[in-house]
């Protein structure tokens, strides 16, 4: 029998990754592992090393396995129906009079459906129904007089032709995605999670105290959330099902808003521990935590960039809020707005050009607001007397989820990334709704 060793395995070159990085030798001297290749052309090269056997000799043996086959197109067919004094259809090829259908590039998750409706001189209600194909989902609606879910409602009065273009937005395997947010519909703040759509709802908390501000791991797996439930507020973290709950921060001092690092193996977050609210950051098993910002104001709603760097809301301008942004080690922060408004709740784009947050000028109520990574061309994307806050972006950067109480209770809602195709994912007249987050699970 051959002895047992340990190996342990490092990609010096090319990139990739090799899993596990150590292995022991079975009985007949033989370990495996699972190099995958990086992305450069060229010599990709992994070392062995062997635990407490210097002169110990390693012969590679290779086996190389094809990337899996892209995946199908989604479809999507939307059929159309209603009455109106005209002839209202659209057709397309090999469809039903009335159906149109189209199909994303092979191998992209995501695409949309553009059409043009037309209707002759009258009046009437048409309805678009959506059906995706089986892989896919429907996503949502842009140019509809009113939408929900699957359906796109076009209501007209001209007294010539009309023509509306519409599109309809659909994902492949779209059911993964997940809406986590919190919610007092039960009588307290839990935390629930809910598919873009509309459907799936499940309440994956149920304490006494007030669970809050959720926010996905990377890879959809986990969930940190803070709560009450100690007696002050502390981060915790759960598993996407709710099971397997634990404190992170364990500290008496208030410990809100956490945030995932691009590779889930950090957690920001503020923290009063210190006297006033400063930007911590520690591992995402609570360990390792460190002061990223010492300023006598306020320094809260942190969140990670796409490539490492973090955003956040400070009150060191003096009177007012403003966006800043800094390394991961706290340095280099540099002012992104100023003005005479308060700019709070950032959110990066998944591609790291934007950011969205909320703006509020003097008397006046919340807005949610874009503009590009270095702080340049704010836009507004809503305007109403409503407080519309909380925005983060979709996993493809097409929509941004946000809370609002334009309705009167407080309730999640979903628009286009330029502020258009408004669609209400939460009804509960009475409870409110905030704080949510989005993933797409792989």
């Amino acid at each position: 029998m051959k002895e047992d060793i340990v190996i342990n395995w490092v990609v010096e070159q090319g990139g990739g990754s090799v899993a596990p990085q150590q292995t022991r030798t079975d009985a007949a001297g033989k370990a495996s592992v699972v190099w995958t290749l990086g992305p450069s052309i060229g010599q990709q090269v992994v070392r062995a090393t062997v635990d407490g056997a210097p002169n110990a000799t390693v012969v590679f043996a290779a086996t190389a396995q094809s990337a899996p086959p892209a995946p199908t197109p989604p479809t999507i067919r939307v059929g159309v129906s209603g009455a109106g004094n005209g002839n209202g259809q659209v057709t397309s090829s090999g469809l039903p009079a009335g159906d149109i259908a189209c199909t994303s590039t092979a191998g992209v998750k995501s695409g949309v459906c553009d059409e043009s409706f037309t209707d002759s001189d009258g009046s009437g209600t048409f309805n678009l129904v959506a059906t995706p194909s089986p892989g896919s989902a429907f996503g949502g609606w842009t140019g509809c007089s009113s939408s929900s879910a699957g359906t796109c409602v076009l209501t007209y009065n001209s007294t010539g032709d009309v023509t509306f273009s519409v599109t309809a937005r659909f994902d492949l395997a779209a059911a993964t995605e997940f809406i986590a947010f919190e919610s007092d519909r039960d009588g307290d703040d839990e935390i629930y999670v809910i598919k873009p759509d509309g459907s799936g709802l499940a309440q994956l908390t149920v304490d006494p105290a007030a669970d809050r501000e959720p926010a996905w791991s990377p890879d959809g797996s986990r969930i940190a959330f803070v709560s009450d439930r100690s007696g002050n507020y502390e981060i915790y973290v759960m598993n996407a099902n709710g099971s397997g709950i634990l404190n992170l921060s364990g500290n008496p001092a208030n410990d809100r808003e956490p945030n995932w690092s691009p590779d889930g193996q950090r957690i920001v977050f503020w923290s009063e521990r210190d006297g006033n609210r400063e930007i911590y950051v520690m591992n995402a098993d609570g360990s390792g935590v460190n002061r990223l910002t010492n300023e006598p104001s306020d320094d809260e709603d942190a969140a990670w960039s796409p490539d490492g760097r973090i955003v956040f809301s400070s009150g060191r301008g003096g009177g007012f809020f403003h966006l800043y942004v800094m390394n991961a080690n706290g340095t280099g922060i540099q002012q992104l707005t100023s003005g005479a408004t308060d700019d709070e709740e950032p959110s990066w784009s998944p591609d790291g050009a934007r950011i969205v947050f909320t703006r509020t000028a003097l008397n006046a109520t919340e807005e949610i607001f874009v503009m590009n990574a270095d702080g340049s061309s704010p836009v507004a994307l809503t305007s109403n007397g409503a407080e519309d806050n909380d925005p983060v972006w979709s996993p493809d950067g097409t929509r941004i989820a946000f809370m609002t109480n334009r309705n009167g209770s407080e309730e999640i809602y979903l628009m286009s990334a330029n502020g258009s195709g408004l669609v209400r994912l939460t009804n509960t007249p009475g409870a409110n709704n905030a704080s949510p987050a989005w993933v797409r699970k792989p």
